[in-house]
């Protein structure tokens, strides 16, 4: 069998709206299997609704899924045929590529699948298509390992690389600060900036990227380094594993500028209802045995410091000022001052920040 025979089954809902038909349209026929690109000369790729017969339906699709070198499976609305057609293919140990948007639960009994997430926004449909690319070409590469030898091992590795090449570039444009935002900020010193998604995730062949959290002293969006924040379900977060908890203060609208120049004493401009909680976020210390910090992480869903309530999480408001005092247990404990600069169409963040203050590393 050659290339051009290898058949690629795409199991998803017949649908004219939503996910799955833009995933058709946009993705498969499109980009990933376009008329021009490399994939389309390795695979034909069909859906049920294309297949011409007198036969009952079912049986063709039996058929094609048995026929099949590769499946495509979107699991999005939760169809029952998709389902079903899933299991077939799963029973004939047909190599699949799962897919399902962002937003669809996914049943328990195949919950341990590996699954990729899109959405349907237009950048969103591109970096499923980057990853489906990569995705089929790793299970050719591994067909090629089996079945052809060294000369097509290296021309799919070249492939490989340049797809990962493709992948860094995405995820460089998918945390970018547009230059609108950083024009807002050019005349202020000493100030970052850095872009937050909501509750996304990257995944490249079991290499995560996170888009919705970040590190401030690392400067990194990595999730498992030592995350100061994250974006996710409509809310800015601190506090994510162990020992680690903060609490947030959001100022009101306040101008970026009057931030430059923070100590513990509270600022004329501040709410006077503010400056306890204020104070508390300068002079805190962290406590160093057990129960007290799982006191003061409980405590960080609702701290009542004068007439102010610190939390752990906050509605983000464009153009609003914050504190954010971050404690990571034997890494850091620092005190950043952020505004939300903007919200972007893809409801992404944009923050305007600055490291206020460091504290001594707490030890438990």
């Amino acid at each position: 069998m050659n290339d051009s025979s290898r058949l690629c089954f795409v199991i998803m809902p017949f649908a004219t709206e939503g996910p799955s038909a833009k995933v058709w349209s946009a993705v498969i026929c499109e980009t990933v299997f376009a008329p021009d690109s490399s994939l389309s000369k390795r695979y034909r790729c069909v859906r049920a609704d294309e297949i011409l017969g007198s036969r009952p339906i079912m049986e063709d699709v039996r058929q094609y899924i048995a026929e099949a070198d590769l499946v495509i499976a979107d699991l999005t609305a939760s169809n029952a045929n998709v389902y079903y057609e899933l299991g077939i293919a799963q029973e004939l140990n047909k190599p699949c590529v799962i897919i399902a948007h962002e937003d669809e639960k996914i049943p328990f009994d195949v919950s341990h699948l590996r699954y990729i997430r899109y959405t349907t926004e237009t950048a969103g449909l591109s970096k499923l298509a980057v990853e489906l690319e990569a995705t089929i070409d790793v299970m050719l590469k591994e067909d090629l390992e089996r079945d052809f030898g060294i000369e097509r091992i290296m021309k799919l590795e070249r492939e490989r690389v340049a797809l990962t090449k493709r992948r860094e570039q995405l995820q460089l444009e998918y945390i970018s600060t547009p230059d609108f935002v950083a024009a807002q900020y050019g005349d202020i010193a000493k100030v970052g900036l850095l872009r937050l998604h909501p509750g996304r995730e990257l995944t490249h062949i079991g290499e995560p990227f996170q888009g919705s959290y970040y590190s401030f002293l690392k400067d990194t969006h990595e999730y498992g380094r030592g995350s100061d924040i994250s974006f996710r379900d409509g809310y800015l977060q601190v506090g994510f594993a162990g020992w680690d908890y903060g609490y947030f203060l959001e100022l009101g609208d306040v101008p970026f500028s009057n931030l430059m120049d923070c100590g513990a004493e509270p600022p004329n401009w501040l709410d006077r209802q503010l400056a306890e909680a204020w104070r508390y976020l300068f002079e805190h210390v962290p406590p160093t045995d057990e129960d007290t910090v799982r006191a003061n992480q409980a405590g960080a869903h609702n701290l009542t410091v004068g007439e102010a309530v610190l939390k752990d999480r906050c509605t983000p408001t464009v153009r609003h000022s914050y504190l954010l005092r971050s404690i990571s247990y034997r890494d850091w404990d620092i005190l950043i001052a952020f505004q939300v600069a903007a919200q972007l169409p893809d409801r992404s963040l944009v923050l305007a920040w600055r490291l206020v203050k460091t504290f001594p590393v707490p030890k438990g």
